[in-house]
């Protein structure tokens, strides 16, 4: 068993003061050495400078290396990627690549998702900017950050695998300009060839300024298929000068940090963390900055445990196989847990159908909202369990038997026929296949 902490940190805008600004970092380094904390892994979601007001502080690394020597921060563990503030938005080559990829030329389609690829001209252009930052990266004295790793244009993403953990890189700021502020993309594809080089035998944790909202609809839905293919399960991000804590999608957890400046409607914060790398099992805790008078322990991070200062969570729950091999039992008892948790969504399902879907009392009944409800229902319950399903029996492939597998991709096709009648409202596309009745004998004892 092996449990690692770290330290998250953002938007710290150093060149930007004030009375009460100063005291809180000052004030944040005692308070770090009060708690006489040790952590493994230091985190900072970019925005060390604030854009308007001019260029890096001199001093900004210093006061960066403050913090870790606060909480005894081993060297070469210190991790850094760039906000929106870090970068030099407005540059006119940048801009005009940045509108080309997005809306496409006669000679070059706009970018998708699906796709993914961005070309490496295009890369290189969109990566201006970024001159000032790597300057500041290069002033640490001996955290060891990756400088050429960092300053690779055509693969603004990058992995470090440190000996707990994949740590991977992203450069969120790419699509960023003044006019651009939000739906960004991240490029898909080049995710893709850093997830395919993971050690799966590590927790993965991916490193943002901007959280996954501010992402494009379509690049989220690509991003969940592959954090899922690749069991990606933690997201640190900042930007919002607040925090947060929270699971994105029934996919992956995500931290988001405040700042590190005084701010009306802002929360300044750090984030302290912990995981056992063993069973998964975690632990986030806010230490916010109480204006006037100290740091202390925010109170509500979490509404359902019994002390409310304390987030808990646990990596391993998105996968029944793994949780049960690490139990070690056998392939029969992983069939019947595995059965048990599907076939509560699927009798919810069927419940759902019963009520308010097309059978022969709702039709009979012309002054009936049924059909209004039927629709609400399908996307609230029934496609989001349906996914869910598809996702257990996905990641459990190897307990099914070859006649159980047909029997998911009959399931599959009648999901997907649902789905596409149902993405607008009245308009049936398709003859949806039948939904397969045999998916409730699937994994039952005896099979």
């Amino acid at each position: 068993m092996a449990k690692v902490k770290w330290i998250h940190f953002s938007d710290l805008h150093l060149n930007q003061t004030g009375t009460e600004t100063r005291r809180l970092r000052k004030k944040l380094i005692a308070y770090l050495k009060k708690l006489n904390i040790i952590c493994d892994y230091a985190f900072c979601t970019g925005d060390v400078r604030h854009a308007p007001s001019g260029c890096f502080p001199k001093n900004a690394s210093k006061e960066i290396e403050e913090i870790c020597e606060a909480v005894h921060l081993p060297a070469k563990r210190l991790f850094i990627v760039p906000g929106n503030h870090d970068i030099n938005r407005d540059i006119a080559d940048r801009v005009k690549t940045i509108n080309k990829v997005i809306v496409g030329t006669k000679t070059q389609e706009s970018y998708n998702p699906k796709d993914g690829n961005i070309s490496k001209y295009d890369l290189i252009n969109i990566s201006k900017g970024k001159e000032d930052f790597f300057d500041f990266l290069n002033t640490f004295s001996d955290r060891n950050i990756d400088i050429s790793k960092a300053q690779d244009a055509v693969k603004p993403h990058y992995i470090i695998e440190t000996e707990e953990f994949n740590i991977i890189h992203v450069d969120s700021t790419l699509f960023y300009t003044s006019s651009r502020q939000k739906n960004f993309i991240l490029g898909t594809y080049l995710l893709l060839e850093i997830l395919e080089k993971l050690n799966t035998d590590k927790i993965t944790i991916l490193l943002t300024h901007y959280s996954f909202d501010f992402l494009e609809r379509n690049e989220q839905k690509e991003l969940i298929a592959l954090f899922n293919d690749y069991n990606v399960r933690l997201w640190l991000a900042g930007h919002e000068h607040d925090h947060l804590a929270r699971m994105q999608w029934d996919c992956f957890y995500e931290f988001q940090c405040g700042n590190l400046l005084l701010e009306n409607g802002a929360t300044a914060c750090i984030l302290l963390g912990e995981i056992d790398t063993d069973t998964g099992e975690g632990r986030i805790q806010v230490h916010a900055w109480y204006t006037q008078a100290d740091w202390d322990i925010y109170p509500f991070i979490s509404q359902k445990d019994t002390d409310k200062s304390v987030y808990k969570f646990n990596v391993n729950r998105f996968k029944i196989k793994d949780r049960l091999e690490s139990e070690v039992v056998s392939e029969k008892e992983q069939r019947e847990k595995l059965h048990l948790q599907i076939f509560s969504m699927l009798e919810e399902n069927r419940t759902v159908f019963e009520t308010y879907g097309p059978v022969s009392a709702n039709r009979s009944n012309i002054t009936s909202e049924y059909a209004d409800n039927w629709h609400i229902q399908i996307n609230k319950v029934i496609l989001p369990n349906s996914k869910r399903i598809i996702s257990l029996f996905e990641d459990n492939i190897g307990l099914l038997n070859l006649d159980e597998q047909k029997v998911l991709y009959k399931y599959k096709q009648h999901i997907d026929g649902l789905k596409k009648n149902h993405l607008i409202r009245g308009k049936f596309l398709m003859d949806a296949p039948q939904f397969p009745k045999e998916i409730y004998s699937i994994l039952k004892s005896g099979d």
